[in-house]
């Protein structure tokens, strides 16, 4: 699915970057190679959080993955689109085009694929358990992800938070 959408974005690349006759020369080579990156860079992420989520269907998985992810993919996306926009203003009409035209294509068909396409290819067709159950990772099934985040709201219906029993704090189930 991850190459799916990587392939997907380019793809989409290539087919604008024929369509307005742009020339296939060292610079615009560079910029193909780099959008593989920008596709990667945008899709990985989400689809590894989406792996990372222990239990859920597919929907609430990719639901959750996108609440987690989202802020820092569009904040990602937004300072790669302004780091480009000075290339707009250059008097040079071949890296006006062959750059920041080039980039900015890139970065917006990564953003899509990133956001829009590959959240509902993974709610479609993504896999449904990728993490083998381990429970002496949690007693609780709560989500902690690599940076620390702790997430209770992927327990299961049921159960309750040992904090919150300790401190006789009824629970919403």
């Amino acid at each position: 699915i991850i190459i799916f959408n990587i392939f997907v974005a380019l793809l989409l690349t290539c087919c604008v970057f024929a369509a307005t006759n742009f020339k296939l020369n060292m610079f615009s080579a560079v910029n193909l190679i780099m959008a593989v990156g920008f596709a990667v860079d945008f899709v990985t992420h989400l689809a590894f959080m989406y792996i990372r989520i222990p239990s859920g269907n597919n929907e609430f998985r990719v639901r959750h993955a996108m609440r987690l992810l989202l802020p820092p993919i569009v904040d990602g996306s937004i300072s790669t689109l302004c780091s480009i926009v000075p290339l707009a203003a250059s008097r040079y009409p071949y890296i006006v085009k062959y750059f920041f035209g080039l980039y900015a294509m890139i970065a917006c068909f990564g953003i899509f694929v990133g956001v829009c396409l590959l959240p509902a290819t993974l709610s479609l067709a993504g896999p449904f358990n990728c993490l083998p159950a381990d429970t002496s990772r949690t007693n609780n099934h709560s989500f902690t992800d690599i940076s620390g985040y702790h997430d209770d709201s992927f327990q299961s219906e049921g159960e309750t938070n040992e904090k919150d029993n300790k401190n006789n704090i009824p629970s919403d189930s």
